[in-house]
C-alpha cells in the first residue's frame, strides 16, 4: 500500500495526460481479483461499524488489496458518527466519502471516485471488539472507482482518516475541470449511497 497523496498525485497526472475518458475510469476501478480471501471474515459489500471509546462510525467494504504485509481491507466511510450503533436500514441516509478527479487535458470530464481507508488484516484481528458487521449492502461494483487510498495497521489510523476527511469536506469544493492544475484544489465531496446502489442502477438501465 502507498500513501494517499503520492498515489493520488500520480493518478491525476496520468489521467490528465491520457485521452480516453472511458479507459481512465476503468483504471480506477476497484479490483481484488486473484487475492485469496478465504481467511477473511468479511467480503465486499459488507456494511461494518467501527468504534472508539466515544463514538460509532460506519463504512462499506469496497475493495481488498495485498502486499508483503498481508491483506488490506478497503473501507469507504460514511458520514455517520454517533454514540449509537447504526443499522442497515439507515445506510441510505448517510453520505459516502468521495471525490472528483479530472480526466483529459482537452474536453476534460470529472470522474466520481470513492476514498478508501485500508485496514491491514492484523488490525481486524487485534481490534475485533471494535469492529463488527452490520449487514450486507447491495451495490454495483462496476461503478466504484477508487479515488484516494489511505493505509493503516490499526483502527486509530482509520479514525484519523475519517476526522481529516470530514474536515476537508467542510470546505467548498472547487470546480473539478477549472481546478485540474491546482495542487491545493479541494476535490473531496460526499456522495449519496444511491450512486452505487444496485437496484437503482438496474432501474435506470431498464428505462
Amino acid at each position: 500500500m502507498r500513501g494517499t497523496f503520492t498515489i493520488l498525485g500520480l493518478l491525476i497526472s496520468a489521467l490528465l495526460i491520457s485521452c480516453s475518458s472511458d479507459k481512465n475510469a476503468d483504471i480506477l476501478k476497484a479490483d481484488w481479483s486473484g487475492i485469496d480471501l478465504s481467511s477473511m471474515n468479511y467480503k465486499v459489500g459488507d456494511y461494518v461499524y467501527l468504534k472508539d471509546s466515544n463514538y460509532f462510525y460506519s463504512g462499506i467494504i469496497l475493495d481488498f488489496d495485498k502486499d508483503s504485509a498481508g491483506i488490506w481491507v478497503g473501507i469507504c466511510f460514511t458520514s455517520y458518527k454517533d454514540t449509537i450503533r447504526p443499522d442497515l436500514k439507515t445506510l441510505k441516509d448517510f453520505k459516502l466519502f468521495g471525490r472528483q478527479i479530472p480526466s483529459g487535458l482537452i474536453n476534460t470530464i470529472c470522474i466520481d471516485c470513492f476514498d478508501l481507508a485500508y485496514l491491514n488484516e492484523r488490525g481486524f484481528k487485534s481490534d475485533t471488539s471494535k469492529i463488527g458487521l452490520i449487514g450486507s449492502a447491495d451495490y454495483d461494483k462496476e461503478v466504484v472507482r477508487v479515488g484516494a487510498v489511505s493505509p493503516s495497521y490499526d483502527l486509530k489510523g482509520l479514525i484519523n482518516f475519517y476526522n481529516l476527511g470530514v474536515l476537508e469536506r467542510q470546505k467548498a469544493p472547487g470546480d473539478c475541470k477549472d481546478s485540474k492544475f491546482k495542487i491545493d484544489a479541494v476535490r473531496e465531496k460526499y456522495f449519496p449511497f444511491e450512486m452505487i446502489e444496485k437496484q437503482k442502477i438496474q432501474e435506470l438501465n431498464n428505462r
